[in-house]
């Protein structure tokens, strides 16, 4: 069951890069490609919390496309606008170790997270489990797609 999972993501992650239209990029050597996107997962995870809409703007891929666990689906500009307008507040972002599979210039991103937030001053609290899709894209790994799901465990489910 978990080699289907990991194929379906992978498949996942190499359809969004080839839907983008993008050349490969290779990464740069040096540094590991993998500590590379981690840091750039925790930068997700940091901005968010910080409510960091100038470095969201800059991790996120200008067509990045987000997929909540309620089955609803958006865009980079609208995230940030609901960030930039208070509509949406983190309180906090209980992140386990994520597991990150590169295949050439996309990085897929897996894990479970516990986030509180506040959706028009309504506390909420999700636990989840989620997919990110990175890209290396020249200047450094940017998030191009975040897909979530309620886990079982999760006190609020829509």
């Amino acid at each position: 069951m978990r080699r289907i999972a990991v194929a379906a993501a992978c498949s996942f992650a190499v359809l969004v890069a080839c839907a983008t239209g993008r050349a490969a990029v290779a990464p740069p050597a040096g540094a590991t490609a993998e500590a590379q996107v981690q840091t750039a997962h925790r930068h997700w995870f940091d901005g968010i919390l910080q409510e960091n809409v100038a470095a969201l703007d800059t991790l996120l891929a200008d067509d990045m496309t987000f997929h909540d666990p309620g089955g609803g689906q958006g865009k980079k500009a609208g995230y940030l606008g609901v960030l930039r307008s208070g509509q949406l507040k983190y309180d906090s972002v209980a992140a386990e170790p994520a597991t990150v599979r590169l295949r050439g210039s996309v990085a897929l991103v897996t894990g479970r997270v516990d986030i509180r937030y506040r959706w028009e001053e309504s506390s909420r609290l999700e636990k989840l489990t989620y997919t990110a899709v990175y890209e290396w894209s020249g200047r450094g790994w940017r998030m191009l797609a975040w897909q979530s799901t309620f886990r079982p465990d999760s006190p609020f489910k829509g």
